[in-house]
């Protein structure tokens, strides 16, 4: 129970963290990934750490689609279906 707890207060943490330099228009698509069969793929949260880089370094103020987009677009990662599937939920 105690690290579901953990886990869940993280999550909480790392969403409050995340709403704050995420553009308003990203967020319906945030969500919508987590609702995703990419939930828990590390390489979409790889992406997602890369767009948000700039952010966390204080050298933008938000996180906008067009950094996820650039992110996912640049990431060897993902096969091109996979990477379309993506693109497509943006």
């Amino acid at each position: 129970a105690n690290v579901g707890g953990q886990r869940n207060g993280t999550q909480a943490a790392a969403a409050q963290y995340s709403a704050d330099i995420t553009h308003s228009r990203l967020r319906p698509v945030i969500a919508a990934l987590r609702a995703s069969r990419w939930r828990y793929d590390k390489r979409v949260y790889n992406a997602l750490a890369r767009a948000a880089m700039p952010c966390w370094l204080g050298q933008k103020e938000e996180m906008t689609i067009a950094d996820v987009t650039a992110a996912l677009s640049d990431d060897p990662a993902f096969p091109a279906e996979e990477r379309a599937e993506l693109l497509r939920l943006l």
